[in-house]
């Protein structure tokens, strides 16, 4: 996974510098930004701005660093991805927590992320329905409850 100040990725045009809630900088390109409807308004605000620096990082109310790692390396993801032979999504979402993907879904919404919401509820979608059919499967079945036992009287004890 990229770190603070990391652009890993090579993509032309302008880097974006992302403060945190916790005071860590990330590096972001335009074609990155892009990936989020918030995320591209801050990336054109800034650039119409006067008197902003290209060193002044742009803060990110209510993204802390870890979701911001994730936001960040999803958006590289999608400058890359050929959606045609790759399952990326659905493998990057499987590393994570339970909490981590629910953190993330929260803020790609927030961020308007179409990509990573939708890829985020379809595997969230599935990984409910498998946890149902598994609890489906492991029901106990009384003792003694079973059409071949004769149905239902209490277990026998056989000496």
């Amino acid at each position: 996974m990229s770190g603070p100040s990391s652009s890993s990725g090579k993509s032309s045009g302008r880097i974006y510098k992302l403060l945190t809630t916790d005071n860590q900088i990330f590096e972001m390109t335009r074609e990155d930004m892009s990936h989020g409807t918030v995320l591209a308004g801050v990336a054109a605000l800034t650039d119409t701005k006067s008197g902003l620096s290209i060193n002044d990082p742009i803060e990110m109310p209510r993204v802390n660093s870890d979701v911001m790692r994730l936001i960040q390396r999803w958006c590289q993801m999608c400058r890359v991805d050929n959606p045609t032979t790759s399952n990326w999504k659905e493998e990057f979402l499987s590393e994570l927590p339970d909490k981590e993907i629910h953190g993330f879904l929260l803020m790609g919404e927030h961020l308007g992320m179409k990509s990573l919401v939708e890829a985020a509820k379809k595997y969230l979608d599935g990984r409910i329905r498998e946890q149902q059919k598994s609890k489906k499967k492991k029901i106990p079945t009384t003792p003694g409850s079973s059409k071949k036992s004769g149905g239902g009287g209490p277990p026998r004890k056989t000496i």
